[in-house]
């Protein structure tokens, strides 16, 4: 039933851990799918292998880098099983998550898209909290919930039919970010049933100052301005109250990757932009905040986050 797709890049350590984590599962999946997006050297398939014990394992290998869209996209079309869960070389799977997703399939055997939170840790500054997606109303109001924010995260907490993904075309390779946020976009426009699971079952690994195409801010900024023009017409058709929170949203997203990244200065100059913009008086303490550092702001947005489940509170190896 399923296939768990994990794309990776120079990130061997981290790529055995989630290799690990999926073959620990209490419910097996069919089959592990790793696409090498052109690691240097590349993935040892026998060392993962004998990770994996009687979970069938392939690696599909690129000999020129495609991206997380094109190594995402070549392991959707090699996968043998009608789900996909796809899982990042630096995240791992809870224990519980492939049973869980099946026990909810089972319950909603129409979902196209199966979404849940995840356990975010901050390795450097020893941080953790829960991630807190919401669940989308059906039909047209879901996608328009969607236009205004990305309300689902990303993909390591997402699992979905290979068909649905295929349908919709898959990831977009022309985007360098926010390139699952499109497809959750494409999808929901289309009509496929993209549903929660309320349940950490990620474990989601951010590691600051370390430098990815995701986090640029650059990237991050060409990506919203790209997928805007895109809908152009669905946002013209938000309420005034609506276009504001997405714009809203977008700033305070391009501002998490200068925190992530540590980049003070940047951290600082888009705080005090959405500020002048939005003059909200919350973002004068982000400001405030946000002079002590991007460390500071870390911890602080942990304290804001809801207070952990006890079965997420501790991850195991």
């Amino acid at each position: 039933m399923f296939s768990v797709v994990i794309i990776t890049h120079n990130r061997p350590e981290e790529l055995l851990r989630a290799v690990a984590s999926v073959a620990s599962q209490t419910v097996q999946p069919h089959e592990i799918v790793v696409v090498d997006d052109a690691s240097s050297p590349p993935v040892d398939a026998v060392a993962l292998q004998s990770r994996t014990g009687p979970v069938p394992l392939r690696v599909v290998r690129h000999e020129s880098p495609r991206g997380p869209s094109g190594a995402r996209n070549a392991g959707i079309e090699a996968a043998s099983q009608d789900w996909i869960a796809f899982l990042d070389d630096d995240d791992e799977f809870d224990a519980m998550k492939i049973e869980a997703l099946r026990n909810d399939i089972a319950a909603r055997p129409d979902s196209d898209v199966l979404y849940h939170p995840a356990l975010i840790l901050m390795v450097n500054e020893d941080v953790r909290y829960a991630s807190q997606p919401v669940a989308l109303p059906e039909g047209r109001a879901g996608f328009r919930a969607l236009l205004v924010k990305n309300l689902i995260g990303g993909t390591s907490m997402v699992a979905a039919r290979r068909q649905a993904l295929r349908d919709a075309g898959g990831f977009d390779e022309q985007l360098r970010a926010f390139e699952d946020y499109e497809l959750w976009l494409r999808m929901a426009r289309r009509g496929q049933r993209l549903r929660l699971l309320d349940r950490v079952l990620t474990r989601y690994y951010h590691v600051t100052r370390k430098r990815s195409v995701t986090k640029s801010q650059d990237a991050g900024m060409g990506a919203f301005l790209a997928i805007e023009a895109r809908y152009q017409a669905d946002y013209d058709s938000l309420t005034p109250q609506e276009r504001r929170a997405h714009a809203l949203w977008r700033y305070d997203t391009i501002t998490h990757r200068a925190i992530l990244n540590l980049r003070y200065r940047e951290t600082l100059a888009s705080v005090a932009q959405t500020l002048r913009l939005f003059r909200q008086p919350k973002y004068v303490l982000i400001l405030a905040a946000a002079c002590l550092g991007p460390r500071f702001l870390i911890r602080l947005k942990a304290r804001m986050a809801r207070r952990l489940p006890a079965a997420a509170s501790t991850p195991t190896a």
